[in-house]
């Protein structure tokens, strides 16, 4: 129903009952896709192709705004990416990624170390303690975060953990 709504589009741009339907039906359409698409994406991950699996994690992040691992994946195949260094739009993007993510599942150490590094990257020390907190919280082995609080609370802020 979605193509044939797209094609009489074509042919009529203007029609609003034409565009209504494709409206409705898109987020319809793109929720039911957004598994198999999930799947790929960490399947590629686990090959290694970062850069392939981001575009079908951006599609299911869309798709289902709900899903904390598409978020948290989309996350750190971003947050890994060699022009996240200097990318102050990127960092935005990993930020409410990573935060989403955590929010979403906060049961989940890893989430909550993410968005702790994330926020500690871009200046946000009060914010990366209460991240790195609950990661210890939920799992006191996590070093990263230890070494991150530590660091934290010496004072020394922007000193990059990872």
């Amino acid at each position: 129903a979605l193509s044939s709504f797209r094609m009489a589009l074509r042919y009529d741009p203007d029609n609003k009952d034409y565009r209504r339907k494709v409206e409705m039906l898109e987020p319809k359409v793109a929720s039911l896709v957004a598994p198999s698409k999930f799947e790929k994406a960490t399947e590629l991950l686990s090959q290694g192709s970062h850069q392939e699996a981001i575009p079908l994690l951006r599609e299911v992040v869309v798709a289902d705004r709900k899903n904390a691992k598409a978020h948290y994946e989309l996350a750190r195949a971003l947050f890994g990416g060699a022009k996240f260094k200097g990318d102050t739009g990127a960092h935005k993007e990993v930020l409410e990624l990573s935060e989403r993510a955590a929010l979403l599942e906060p049961r989940k150490a890893e989430y909550q170390s993410l968005a702790g590094r994330v926020n500690q990257l871009v200046g946000d020390a009060d914010r990366a303690r209460v991240f790195f907190k609950a990661a210890l919280q939920l799992n006191p082995k996590d070093e990263v975060a230890r070494k991150a609080l530590a660091l934290l609370g010496s004072g020394n802020e922007n000193k990059w953990v990872g």
